[in-house]
């Protein structure tokens, strides 16, 4: 067994700041805010040897609770990470207080008219930007991992299974694949009707404002990789062409061969923008991880 624990807290970090248009730029690069990260990590593993069967097993779990603690003069930037590229324009946010990557935008309140209506959180009877929440976070409350491994004569099993537990992803995918505007493919939900879908009419009813509707538990399980293999006799290879060889093993593999996940896109296991740390937890037209079979032979001399 083992086990760590640390707390760090990272300052001074680099962020693009608006400025006034006089200077005749929009941001400038600056040193601002803190953001610490706390965490917890465990891995436990077992190995037993008999005289016909060897195996071993390790199971690994990780808990880690991310936090801005200061934005420099400011205490919250909304859009933060320039997601949407025309389709739900930044619904992100970093607030003191609150996790990098968390998901802000209005809070679905039901149907009215046949359009979705949102929560008055600020009571004027408007809705506004003022009404703007939290409606999520691309942070999981635990992320882990199971992997195994068999040994039976010449035959050879193993198997690593990966978990996430408690992040969400924003869909855009679904606001797209919902809108009604008459040259693209929609979801059936457009025809049979869905949660905070407005009622089809003539013209594009596409629901742009950043809300919870498009926010899913992006939970899973998944079967990462699972391989079999087979070694050839060393008397085998000796009495062979192959004799010049030390070592044969003929195998199959399979990546990603089950997947357990309540969301309703592709993959659970994506973001869009991968290349930065402030949109994680985003699908936005992400093409899916492919099931992979691969059969082989590995050798040695």
């Amino acid at each position: 067994m083992t086990a760590d624990y640390y707390s760090k807290t990272t300052h001074d970090l680099l962020y693009n700041v608006p400025i006034t248009q006089i200077s005749g730029y929009g941001s400038t690069l600056r040193n601002i805010g803190r953001v610490r990260n706390r965490g917890f990590e465990l891995t436990v593993g077992t190995a037993h040897r008999t005289p016909s069967l060897n195996w071993g097993a390790s199971l690994n779990l990780a808990w880690n609770r991310n936090r801005v603690l200061s934005l420099g003069p400011d205490t919250i930037l909304v859009g933060p990470g320039g997601v949407g590229a025309g389709a739900h324009q930044d619904p992100t946010v970093l607030k003191v207080g609150q996790p990098i990557n968390t998901f802000y935008g209005w809070a679905y309140a039901g149907m009215q008219g046949g359009d979705p209506v949102y929560k008055d959180l600020d009571g004027d009877a408007t809705i506004t930007e003022a009404d703007r929440t939290i409606i999520g976070s691309a942070q999981p409350d635990y992320t882990g991992g199971l992997s195994g491994r068999m040994a039976y004569g010449r035959f050879e099993l193993s198997l690593f299974l990966q978990f996430s537990v408690g992040n969400d992803i924003y869909n855009i995918n679904r606001a797209l694949l919902t809108s009604a505007a008459g040259n693209a493919n929609q979801l059936r939900d457009v025809a049979t009707g869905g949660r905070g879908i407005p009622t089809p009419r003539i013209g594009n009813t596409f629901e742009s404002r950043p809300s919870d509707l498009f926010v899913e538990n992006g939970s899973y399980l998944r079967g990462k990789n699972l391989r079999l293999g087979y070694a050839f006799p060393a008397e085998w290879l000796r009495a062979s062409p192959l004799r010049a060889m030390s070592s044969l093993q003929l195998y199959v593999s399979v990546q990603n061969f089950f997947t357990v996940t309540n969301y309703s896109g592709y993959d659970p296991e994506i973001s869009e923008y991968a290349t930065t740390n402030l949109a994680q937890g985003f699908d936005f037209g992400t093409y899916p991880q492919p099931r992979r079979i691969t059969f082989g032979i590995a050798g040695a001399f």
